[in-house]
């Protein structure tokens, strides 16, 4: 059988293929200039039953590897990746070879996504040409064939590109089918564990995958991976005189670890340089504390398109001391006179010690860049970042080839890893510290969208991430944090994603954003805006109230909880209900409901209408004679009148006693500016009476997703009397598809709370976002141990960064921790920016056009003036 690929490179027949100087048996030996069929030197006979067979009889088969994202691995969870890896290794027969191709290239964010949404539009046209970088992976097996597998046996003389054996056009590999059944049980056993490896996805690759593959790296076109090669020709590759290599218009150079650093890691803080000194528009993390795979600085830390390979040959242990051993008797004569030599063999001595006392696994490990680069002095500065990356990566040391270029390009061809010459000894144990074990951010296919730490735009699943047992979040954000930018790119995504958001705020950091949007603005200012009525609840058809729910034995009598939390601050503000006293207060709120109910008054008969006024009436003339001599004991109802008196007749009256609440059921966008009320004493039941008007609202937006933001306008929380009411809400949302958001500028506000409440609340908020605290990291104990925050995520809160366009955040939902960067274009940024300058000037444009769209292009192109 003739593999698709072999297919490919019979179409384009003679490639111009000059091979410079190559070396041979340790001498130089001069190739003459001419053209070469690729079939002549290509190292595969055949794909096939999705594995690649090479000259040799080697079978390999392939993998998609969907890696964690970079910077979210746990020291922890590295230690379990590297001690699964290691023991699959280990269960691998001598000669197998795990070659990891890991592909960087940068290109183009596209966003086809419209929307009349004129915040999200001027977003979506910000992201749109963006330049990004992508990664993607894949893993060859490869089993050997032949009886002295494991064994070091490394020549640039055996290698495809110099025998010239023309394999696609002799007999297929005739035991392959026999070796596949072989190998079928050590395939399984790898498949199984790579698979059960959590952090990990793997796909195996089909023949037609590995074919594109194969071109993709032949043809350096991985930056746009082929859907079909058999449709493409192979561009021709060309050595130069002077030892430059080419394939089609890409001038090509790889540089080779030679020397490994001291210590190598699973896990390690990456030192990435000024790599963003390149030129390029990707701004890679700089000085960043978070610790990532040992490669990042030749990996994902360069901003240009290259290629990484790992190469892992399993050998045989004892094979590997014995050549170990001889080499090391072979330096015996020039000890005397060569001082390195005798350090040379007291460092073979011990690791040939170490492999025999601890039973490690030896390997032949190879790792290499490919870079290419249409332009040569382009190309050059690549060589010198990655050459510094090198240098980087644990202070190790690599070559760039020259003569021999063409040859180890050849050996990392998929299928043909195990022909790589430019290796060293080490075990499997080291040997993993190479592997790349994370990736990009995955992109969800629906949710916000904001920025991975590269900058790259993707959309994050934060309604229904797969981990979360509830859409509640709690959002930490210091002062110059930009907690309120963030919240209004939050908020403002939520909306289109078609979502009602209720919002209650101090502050009106959402003035802007709400106009822009068509929303309704509730200024505490306005007290006839903020006037309720706490006894308002549905009827039935003879008019009566239903205090009690019916249909929901959970929330029968949630109604009378909230008046209850209500009387009780009024009554007992800041002091502790004695549960005798909520037991009457109960009893009364009932009893008025009844009394209603069943009242006729007028020549109507009309029903006593329920406000905070007719609740007072009926304890001072019914309740208080139906009263046991014992209630009057516990019940201090005198007491109670007195204090109910200012909201029935005095200065607040106008507050609880309102004839209808205001109606938001239908209102998509809302917000409730408490910044007045919030000075005010009775803020607490403003903030109440809010929420259960919220309440009332999502019980009738039946099949609607809600969402209720809470920013600083948290005092309420700190009185214990409200605890069955924060439980109610809680409960209430989850039922109904909706989601609680708190905001606050400090942890503090949790930590001082009673205990039942900062239990319900972290019970129910499985979602934590913290942002910026470099100039509050005092504060990150208490986050740490309030938020059960392990130090792994505490290191990546403080390796959080900014810039003037975009500042990173950490987000937790469940046990899953990431960063991203809150970015926006400066339409938006100025709709979200809450500095009293901006506001201040917004306001005074928006008097002079109407049009807060108008005021913040006014705004913009003042700023453009000013700053050029």
């Amino acid at each position: 059988m003739v593999t698709l690929i072999i297919l490919t490179a019979v179409v384009i027949c003679l490639l111009a293929l000059l091979i410079a100087i190559l070396y041979m048996r340790n001498e130089e030996v001069q190739v003459t200039d001419k053209a070469t069929d690729l079939a002549d030197i290509l190292p595969i006979q055949t794909i096939t039953q999705d594995a690649i067979i090479n000259g040799n009889g080697d079978i390999t088969v392939g993998y998609r590897m969907l890696l964690p994202e970079v910077f979210t691995l746990s020291e922890k969870e590295a230690e379990y990746i590297h001690e699964r890896l290691e023991a699959l290794l280990k269960m691998l027969p001598a000669g197998t070879v795990i070659h990891q191709q890991i592909f960087y290239y940068t290109g183009e964010y596209n966003n086809q996504e419209y929307s009349n949404n004129a915040l999200i539009a001027e977003n979506n046209r910000h992201f749109d040409g963006k330049e990004i970088l992508n990664s993607y992976t894949n893993l060859y097996l490869t089993f050997t064939n032949g009886k002295k597998n494991g064994k070091i046996r490394k020549s640039a003389t055996n290698t495809s590109l110099l025998r010239r054996l023309h394999y696609p056009f002799k007999q297929p590999y005739r035991d392959y089918e026999r070796r596949m059944t072989e190998m079928e049980a050590s395939l399984l056993n790898f498949e199984n564990g790579l698979a059960s490896i959590q952090q990990f996805e793997i796909r195996k690759m089909n023949s037609k995958e590995l074919n594109n593959a194969v071109y993709d790296y032949i043809n350096l076109s991985y930056d746009t991976p082929v859907e079909d090669a058999t449709e493409k020709v192979v561009n021709p590759m060309a050595i130069t005189q002077n030892g430059e290599m080419k394939i089609g218009q890409q001038y090509v150079s790889m540089l080779s670890l030679t020397i490994e650093g001291e210590h190598l890691h699973e896990l390690s803080v990456p030192h990435t340089g000024k790599a963003r000194s390149y030129g390029g528009n990707i701004e890679i993390p700089d000085s960043i504390k978070s610790k990532c795979s040992m490669l990042y600085p030749v990996g994902l830390g360069l901003p240009f398109n290259h290629i990484v390979n790992v190469v892992i040959e399993i050998t045989d242990p004892d094979a590997t001391v014995t050549a170990i051993g001889a080499e090391k008797d072979a330096l015996n004569y020039i000890t005397n006179f060569y001082p390195p030599a005798a350090e040379k063999q007291k460092e073979q001595r011990l690791f040939c010690e170490e492999i025999t006392k601890f039973d490690y696994q030896t390997a032949y490990t190879s790792f290499n860049v490919i870079l290419n680069d249409t332009d040569k002095t382009s190309l050059m500065r690549k060589i010198a970042l990655v050459q510094q990356g090198f240098s980087f990566m644990n202070q190790s040391s690599c070559y760039v080839e020259n003569a021999e270029l063409c040859n180890l390009f050849f050996t990392n061809i998929p299928g043909n890893a195990r022909a790589n010459y430019r290796g060293f000894i080490n075990t499997t144990k080291q040997a993993i510290c190479y592997l790349q074990k994370e990736g990009m951010y995955v992109s969800d296919t629906k949710g916000h969208i904001y920025n991975d730490r590269f900058g790259t735009p993707v959309k994050i699943n934060l309604w229904d991430y797969p981990t979360l047992n509830n859409k509640n979040r709690i959002v930490i954000g210091p002062s110059g944090s930009g907690k309120s930018f963030w919240l209004n790119n939050y908020i403002l995504q939520s909306y289109e994603l078609g979502r009602d958001i209720m919002i209650i705020d101090i502050g009106g950091s959402y003035r802007s954003m709400i106009a822009l949007n068509g929303g309704k603005y509730f200024d505490s200012t306005e007290q006839k805006k903020f006037a309720f009525n706490p006894f308002l609840c549905d009827r039935d058809k003879n008019g009566k109230y239903l205090y009690i729910d019916t249909t929901d034995a959970e929330s029968a009598d949630d109604q009378i909880k909230t008046i209850v939390a209500i009387i009780s601050y009024i009554w007992k503000a800041r002091e502790q209900m004695m549960p005798a006293e909520t037991a009457i207060l109960r009893k009364s709120i009932i009893g008025f409901y009844d009394y209603v109910n069943n009242s006729s008054v007028g020549q109507n008969n009309e029903r006593i209408f329920p406000d905070m006024k007719a609740y007072r009436k009926y304890l001072q003339e019914v309740f208080k004679k139906r009263m046991s001599d014992f209630e009057k004991q516990k019940f201090e109802i005198e007491e109670l009148i007195l204090l109910l008196e200012p909201y029935t007749d005095g200065e607040l009256s106008f507050l609880l006693n309102a004839k209808e609440n205001v109606d938001i059921v239908h209102d998509k966008l809302i917000a409730f500016d408490m910044e007045d009320a919030s000075k005010k004493e009775y803020f607490p039941l403003v903030a109440i009476i809010t929420l259960q008007m919220i309440v009332d609202k999502i019980k009738k937006r039946q099949g609607m997703m809600k969402e209720l933001i809470i920013d600083e306008a948290l005092d309420f929380l700190q009185d214990e009397k409200f605890g069955d009411f924060i439980a109610y809400l809680y409960r209430t949302f989850r039922k109904k598809e909706g989601s609680i958001t708190l905001a606050a500028q400090n942890i503090l506000f949790l930590k001082n709370m009673p205990s039942g409440i900062k239990d319900s609340i972290i019970i129910n908020c499985a979602t934590k976002i913290i942002l910026d605290h470099s100039e509050h990291r005092q504060n990150l104990p208490e986050i740490q141990s309030v938020l059960s925050i392990n130090d792994e995520e505490i290191y990546m809160i403080e390796s959080l960064q900014r810039t003037d366009r975009w500042r990173e955040f950490f987000i937790k939902m469940s046990n899953d921790a990431f960063i991203f960067r809150n970015e926006v274009s400066d339409f938006a940024a100025v709709a979200f920016d809450s500095k009293q300058s901006t506001v201040v000037r917004i306001k005074q444009l928006f008097k002079e056009t109407g049009s807060t769209y108008t005021a913040i292009n006014l705004y913009l192109e003042e700023r453009r003036k000013q700053y050029g």
